[in-house]
């Protein structure tokens, strides 16, 4: 028996409600699927240092960056120039931290455009304005072997610099040693917003530094850049990269191409 125009409209409402809800699953599914990660819950007992609930041990990740994100705004990510340390003015970690000169001078005996992947890995946020951080830019640098964190720089806000700095010392308490220091890198007890003068302060966790710098700005007002040193994290990053220049490569005729 031969459907009646009327069964075929029936059947023909039935397949496009069935193709709308399936439609409907399909779309919800891709809507979770988009969802950010939820933020991981921080170690118990960090290593070291912490900023953003990174710490010594955290190893960088999609699902970490995107945990970053959501704090501190896009980030631009990128592995084509190798370590800076440069913190204050050219010279200044030559003048009080020779150590960290001369590491940062091994990991980068190579020249950095030519194998960007063992250059380390750079995550750059300086869209945070619409964000509830006192941080205006942040720069996170990671192993390129290990994922660990190497090197972080931090520019607070303005009218947060002096909190972030009270935070700071509530958690680790007082500074390990400080540093007045000017242009013509020579040491004076007293600090002046003269455009010249700054005074750095330390904290140290084993190898590993905190480094709290004020100096003036261009108007006077104090200007903060705060920057962590992951010094044991770096070491490792050397002995990786030695040990695998050292390594033999094979045949250099068949590595040529």
């Amino acid at each position: 028996m031969k459907p009646t125009r009327f069964g075929k409209n029936r059947l023909a409402l039935a397949s496009a409600a069935a193709v709308l809800f399936l439609a409907a699953i399909g779309l919800f599914m891709a809507r979770s699927g988009r969802q950010e990660p939820p933020p991981s819950t921080p170690r118990a007992n960090p290593a070291g240092f912490t900023f953003a609930d990174v710490d010594a041990d955290t190893r960088l990740s999609d699902r970490l960056t995107a945990q970053l994100e959501s704090q501190l705004g896009s980030a631009v990510t990128e592995q084509w120039s190798d370590l800076d340390l440069t913190l204050n003015y050219r010279g200044f970690l030559e003048e009080y931290f020779p150590e960290l000169t001369i590491l940062n001078r091994n990991l980068k005996r190579e020249a950095a455009p030519l194998k960007p992947e063992k250059n380390p890995l750079r995550l750059t946020f300086r869209h945070t304005r619409d964000k509830d951080t006192p941080f205006a830019d942040v720069a996170m640098v990671f192993s390129p072997y290990t994922r660990k964190p190497m090197f972080f720089k931090l520019r607070p806000k303005k009218p947060q610099g002096a909190d972030v700095m009270a935070a700071i010392r509530e958690k680790y308490g007082p500074p390990r040693r400080e540093i007045s220091w000017d242009d013509s890198i020579t040491l004076d007890d007293s600090i002046t917003w003269d455009g010249n003068r700054g005074r750095s302060f330390i904290w140290g966790i084993g190898t590993d530094l905190l480094i709290v710098s004020v100096s003036p700005d261009r108007y006077g007002d104090p200007a903060y850049e705060i920057a962590i040193f992951y010094v044991a994290n770096m070491s490792e990053t050397l002995r990786i990269k030695e040990a695998r220049e050292a390594a033999p490569t094979g045949n250099p005729a068949k590595d040529a191409f």
